[in-house]
């Protein structure tokens, strides 16, 4: 009689919320959003060990909350999406190296945004950032309508499955944005 050793990886995950609690974003979407975040995250808790969840709400500014604050976070203000881009950049360099972490940033919004300019500020935080330090960056855009632009800008600019965009329109609607998620992809 003799053991087997079975080496199990070490898996080091980060997973990153962020939510437009800018004023557009009413009691509804973000009640959706609250709604398919616990979802994913307890799924992913349940699946696998010693995943790492942070919680970004931003409006104008971002910032980083307790998963508490971030279920109970109410609307207020502007919109500036760069703010919530530029704070999960910075968690990434500096908690989550990509030579030694998995991340997936999701960012839930209504896609209203302050200008064209911080579209494009957005966008570029995304490209030469997030994108080449994470595994996958999820995008969920929250409402029956398209409050802003972003979501278009960002649809012209992407190429192939660069970004995972899920259109969540209502509560009947997180099942499938779920399954879009985590799809085959990059």
């Amino acid at each position: 009689r003799s053991f087997n050793q079975i080496d199990e990886p070490d898996i080091n995950t980060a997973i990153i919320y962020m939510i437009d609690c800018s004023g557009s974003m009413g009691s509804e979407p973000r009640d959706i959003v609250k709604s398919e975040v616990f979802c994913i995250d307890l799924w992913l808790k349940y699946q696998y060990k010693g995943i790492e969840s942070r919680f970004i709400v931003h409006d104008t500014v971002a910032k980083e909350v307790s998963r508490e604050e971030f279920f109970s976070i109410s609307e207020s203000g502007g919109t500036q999406i760069s703010s919530a881009y530029e704070l999960c950049a910075e968690m990434m360099q500096k908690d989550y190296p990509f030579a030694e972490w998995n991340c997936y940033p999701f960012h839930f919004t209504d896609s209203d945004n302050w200008s064209e300019s911080d579209n494009e500020k957005s966008f570029n935080i995304i490209k030469n950032i997030i994108l080449p330090n994470c595994n996958q960056f999820s995008y969920g855009h929250v409402g029956a309508d398209n409050h802003g632009d972003f979501l278009d800008y960002l649809t012209k600019k992407i190429v192939g499955n660069e970004i995972k965009i899920s259109l969540i329109q209502n509560k009947e609607a997180i099942v499938n944005s779920i399954k879009t998620f985590f799809s085959k992809g990059k």
